[in-house]
């Protein structure tokens, strides 16, 4: 683990001595997750890991889930754009601490806060995401 890595989330390899091996939890978290939608904030990130952590481990099972992305959903809420690229310029996530419950916890606050939004007008890549 780089210590950049370190740094942002605070875990050390010390830390992840006696943590189980994916590849140990992957059966339990497949039955969690089967068929089921998962939201993240950063969707692609997190997905592109579990992804890379499974061939790392040599697990060729199917997790069998469906992910949408707080983080994009967010970014067209907003309606800021970006200056580089014809797109929503990503948010970063307000309140996040780069824990798994503090991230957790933060993008419930992100989709409470869209919920509880009147829109005067519906961006139009907000319902290009949804179809």
């Amino acid at each position: 683990m780089s210590s950049k890595a370190q740094s942002i989330h605070g875990i050390t390899m010390n830390m992840l001595e006696d943590a189980p091996s994916l590849k140990h939890l992957f059966p339990q978290l497949k039955k969690i997750l089967n068929k089921k939608t998962v939201v993240i904030y950063n969707a692609n990130y997190d997905v592109r890991l579990l992804v890379q952590t499974m061939q790392q481990d040599e697990i060729t099972d199917k997790a069998n889930l469906h992910a949408e992305c707080a983080m994009l959903a967010y970014s067209q809420f907003i309606g800021e754009l970006a200056s580089f690229k014809d797109d929503y310029k990503w948010q970063k996530l307000s309140g996040g601490d780069h824990s798994a419950i503090g991230d957790c916890r933060a993008t419930i606050n992100v989709i409470k806060e869209m919920a509880n939004t009147e829109l005067k007008e519906i961006p139009k890549k907000w319902y290009q995401f949804r179809n």
